[in-house]
Formats: structure tokens, sequence, C-alpha cells
């Protein structure tokens, strides 16, 4: 064999190896991209299971707090109270609510906020001692915009 016979010989398998090369290298990005399809549907059927598992655990706790005892009636008098009123208030709220916050607490719910209508908090379950914070932030003003409590 000449020189030249071999030459060729070498481009044809270096022609070869870079063409099986290509094929494997687009079949792994295919699969690749496979699983990651999955693992996002997957991720995107988790997150929407829980978003409304949230959402249903939400509702039962509002509407388990404004038909606890007289919380309504607590809230309104809160509302229009000054700071001594609302310092009594806030302790009886708090234990009155104690049962479902520890129910809340039990499904997941770390916070469990009472905040009135000029987005200052009356009560933070959670942290109790801490009130009276201006809640004036953008996406609390969208929030309460859209939802009127039932108290006000």
């Amino acid at each position: 064999m000449t020189l030249k016979k071999y030459f060729l010989l070498f481009i044809l398998l270096i022609v070869i190896n870079a063409t099986v090369y290509e094929i494997t290298e687009i079949n792994k990005n295919q699969r690749i991209g496979l699983v990651i399809s999955e693992n996002i549907k997957t991720l995107k059927t988790h997150y929407e299971i829980l978003l409304h598992s949230q959402k249903i655990s939400s509702l039962n706790l509002y509407e388990r707090t404004i038909h606890t005892g007289n919380f309504l009636e607590i809230m309104s008098k809160a509302n229009s109270a000054d700071e001594e009123t609302r310092r009594v208030l806030r302790k009886e709220l708090a234990a009155l609510l104690s049962k479902n916050y520890k129910l809340a607490q039990n499904q997941g719910v770390l916070q469990y906020h009472f905040v009135f209508p000029d987005n200052k908090v009356f009560l933070r379950m959670h942290k109790p001692d801490k009130f009276g914070d201006d809640w004036s932030w953008r996406s609390w003003k969208l929030l309460s915009r859209l939802f009127i409590p039932k108290w006000c």
C-alpha cells in the first residue's frame, strides 16, 4: 500500500470516528432533554399539588378563624380602639386563636397575621410581642386591595 492509500484510510477513519461521535452526542443530548423535560413535568405537578393544598389549608384556616368565638367582634373593636384597648384585645384574640394556630402549625402554616386596613400589624401569632409595624410595601398593598376582610 502506498502512502497515499494510508493517508486516505486515515482520513476515512477520522471522518467515521467524527460521525459516530457526533451521532452519539446528539443522542446523549436528546436523552438529557427528555429526562429534563420529564423532571420539569413532575416538578410542575408537585408544585400545583402543593399550591392547591396550601390554598385549601389557608381557606380552611380563614373560615375556622372568622367563625371562632367572637373573632369578628374583637377585630372590629380593635380596628378603631386606642393602644391600651388594643393591647387587651390582642391578648384576648391570641388566647382565642391559640388552638387554631396550633392546628395550622401541624399543617405547615408558620405565620398567622392580622393586619388592619391601614396596613398596621395587629397580631402575629408566631411573634405576639411584635405588632404595630407598617406593612405598606407594594405586594401587601396589592393583596389588601384584592381582599377585604369580613371584619372591616
